[in-house]
């Protein structure tokens, strides 16, 4: 009988740390570990640390911190699959339930390297933590609680700071990682010596990270069981494209020998317009098409992709609405060839892209990757960008939670999610008009950390699309509506 275990041996020492276990870490960074421990002398392993309290990483346990990734893709008009099993990953810890364990591998010598993806909301700070808790509750305070045990078992040894290579998707995320544990330091009034080890001792890289992962495939499954005899749960699927930005010291491209692989990794100076242009366009669009597009009943990106009026839709949103306002960084030749490269990825057959998937944390995904468009775009040309709107009023129709009978499983801040239900129970009711309802959002700080009323048109416009994909639906609406003047 097939076994759902994967027996190999892995003798190399644990040199990363990793927050986070979900499929795009494990289709990315330890798919480049995997690479590096087969074609250089890196010889690492992966401890994962699950940073949140739900969830236990159960399949991974199960199968040893042992899967599969198939990266698929065309490429030079062919199709492209590689099949990759994975076995850098020694141990998986439960920052809540195995906190002993999860602050113990601060003591072990090797680790060099802290990788994370928290989610945009991941990166904060909240007074609220303390160094008594096991575990604090943000990722940073976790982080500074690991450090400070660190700092004090090797007695502030320099050689045992770490490289701390975040991998969420906001602007300086490696400058805002290392404010937020310095943060920490003060509110918990640690030493200056502490202080000074962090600063000086330990390396805090700004990152910009791309590679559209999919996730499990049922199909590709079977595939895997076939050819290796057992059930892989954790199996993931990604596109072959990928490039990794990383802005530091030029020392840890010594250390991370990437240029002895054919991965594309590439040690910047500056990373700032290059993540402007992925954010702005790649992320942007993904942002832009997920409520838009679920609404209308569309389930993964490619099937977006295949409708010609949400085709329509993401296309006219990027040349319309981003490429005019990256015109000063970029040349417009640059700005259409890396759109049409995104359209292309997009299209990609192999991906079966959810949605629903993509929709994590949409409010935090609108604010970092929409808003700064829509405000630029008002600033250059004086008036609303009206596909980023449009998108806008269907992420507030989908954060209803339920669209024409059916139920939208929502994922997000509770804070969020509380403030959504209270306007949505008050328009239902008639405690307040639809143009109150619009206000109230519009003018959310919580949610925009901006007053999106002073913008001319937009709650207007905004007010507008909500009536109409309500009454209309999202493809009728994107019909009748000329987003294009």
């Amino acid at each position: 009988m097939k076994s759902n275990k994967i027996h190999t041996t892995r003798d190399n020492p644990a040199k990363v740390l990793q927050f986070g276990g979900g499929n795009f870490l494990r289709a990315f960074i330890d798919d480049f570990i995997e690479v590096l421990n087969e074609k250089t002398s890196f010889n690492g392993n992966i401890i994962i640390v699950k940073p949140t309290k739900s969830g236990d990483y159960a399949a991974l346990k199960n199968q040893n911190g042992h899967y599969n990734i198939i990266l698929e893709g065309i490429k030079d008009e062919k199709a492209s699959s590689i099949t990759r099993t994975i076995n850098c990953i020694s141990n998986i810890i439960h920052s809540y339930n195995e906190y002993d364990a999860y602050i113990a591998t601060a003591k072990i010598p090797s680790i060099r390297f802290i990788i994370s993806n928290t989610t945009e909301a991941g990166i904060t700070f909240n007074n609220n933590d303390l160094l008594e808790d096991t575990p604090a509750k943000e990722f940073p305070a976790k982080l500074t609680q690991w450090l400070f045990t660190r700092y004090n078992h090797f007695n502030g040894e320099k050689d045992k700071g770490c490289i701390f290579l975040p991998c969420e998707l906001i602007e300086s995320n490696g400058t805002s990682l290392q404010k937020a544990i310095i943060d920490y330091i003060n509110l918990w009034e640690l030493p200056n010596d502490f202080k000074e080890w962090i600063l000086k001792s330990n390396y805090f890289c700004n990152t910009l990270v791309d590679r559209i992962v999919s996730g499990y495939s049922e199909k590709l499954s079977e595939k895997i069981y076939k050819e290796k005899g057992y059930k892989d749960e954790l199996l993931v699927v990604g596109e072959t494209y990928h490039s990794w930005l990383i802005e530091g010291p030029d020392f840890i491209a010594k250390e991370l020998p990437f240029s002895q692989t054919d991965l594309q990794v590439k040690f910047v100076n500056d990373l700032t317009p290059y993540r402007k242009l992925k954010v702005r366009v790649l992320n942007g669009a993904h942002t832009a098409m997920v409520p838009v597009a679920y609404l209308a009943g569309i389930k993964t990106v490619k099937d977006v992709m295949k409708q010609q009026e949400l085709l329509n839709f993401v296309q006219n949103f990027l040349q319309l609405e981003v490429m005019p306002i990256m015109s000063k960084e970029f040349s417009e030749n640059e700005i259409e060839n890396f759109i049409n490269d995104t359209l292309n990825r997009f299209k990609n057959p192999y991906l079966e892209h959810q949605l629903i998937r993509i929709s994590l944390n949409s409010i935090t995904k609108f604010r970092t990757r929409l808003l700064p468009t829509l405000i630029d775009f008002y600033e250059q040309k004086n008036s609303p960008p009206k596909h980023i709107i449009f998108s806008l009023a269907a992420l507030i129709v989908f954060y209803k939670g339920k669209y024409q009978e059916t139920e939208i499983p929502l994922k997000d801040d509770e804070k969020y999610l509380k403030f959504f239900k209270r306007q949505w129970d008050d328009l239902n009711k008639e405690r307040i008009s639809i143009n109150q309802f619009t206000h109230i959002i519009a003018k959310s700080e919580l949610l925009f950390e901006n007053d999106l009323t002073q913008f001319p048109e937009l709650t207007i416009l905004l007010e507008q699309y909500i009536n109409s994909i309500l009454s209309m639906g999202v493809l009728n609406s994107l019909s009748a509506i000329n987003l294009e003047n």
